[in-house]
């Protein structure tokens, strides 16, 4: 039953040839899965990852608020491989004795798609950092508990498995995954045409090259915040 039900995933794993890529895979088996929002971290010496889906007004808000700095998680999973629950439903049953504002990021960031799920620790804290995934949707936690009655085990290997596929492509992307519309129009802008102009010279509406400098330049953004976070957290567990 477990090997028919990975299978699928370890092939498109597989397939993949980039960290961007790896990311995209494995956030999609959580989604499809009811977990909508995903987040992966590797905080080591010298290279602080972060890939997420959380909204973008959430990251500039957690940013914004510092919450960084008093965010319970590293304590909270970081010295074990076992999964463990998160989320503003496990508020009054997990995290009673975390202090005021450790409750109330908890507590805002079920507005942000939070509300029940789980932490992969996948190296544990140490001299190397730590390397974790976390998914978590808008559920109950009788609904969550009833996911991982069912597939918890296969759920936990995915996140190892990912693990151990961004190691084997550290370096193959460092860049965020633009369509080849949006890298052209991004290259056009580069070398110093209007949108106007990029118009015309690839035959487009301008709305059109608007809309794709957009995205690009959004895509672009988020891994800016995502790299930020990443550094602070970095900073926290390990020193730099």
């Amino acid at each position: 039953m477990l090997k028919s039900k990975i299978i699928g995933f370890i092939d498109t794993l597989n397939s993949a040839q980039t960290e961007e890529e790896i990311w995209k895979v494995t956030e999609n088996f959580f989604q499809n899965r009811g977990f909508e929002r995903v987040v992966y971290m590797d905080l080591q010496p010298g290279r602080h990852v972060m890939h997420t889906n959380l909204p973008d007004w959430w990251m500039s808000y957690y940013l914004a608020e510092g919450y960084a700095e008093h965010d319970a998680i590293f304590d909270y999973c970081g010295s074990s491989c076992q999964p463990q629950v998160i989320g503003r439903e496990f508020l009054n049953e997990k995290f009673r004795n975390f202090t005021p504002i450790q409750r109330k990021i908890i507590e805002e960031a079920g507005d942000a798609g939070t509300v029940a799920g789980f932490i992969s620790t996948v190296r544990p804290m140490g001299d190397d950092g730590i390397a974790c995934w976390a998914a978590a949707g808008d559920m109950t936690k009788e609904d969550l508990r009833r996911i991982w009655q069912e597939s918890g085990e296969i759920l936990n290997l995915v996140t190892h498995l990912s693990y151990n596929a961004m190691q084997a492509r550290i370096g193959f992307s460092a860049t965020p995954e633009l369509s080849a519309i949006e890298r052209k129009v991004m290259q056009q802008l580069a070398s110093g045409f209007s949108p106007k102009e990029i118009a015309l010279r690839i035959s487009f509406k301008p709305e059109e090259v608007n809309y794709h400098l957009a995205m690009a330049q959004q895509k672009m953004a988020n891994q800016s915040k995502n790299g930020e976070l990443a550094k602070v957290f970095a900073k926290r567990v390990i020193g730099f």
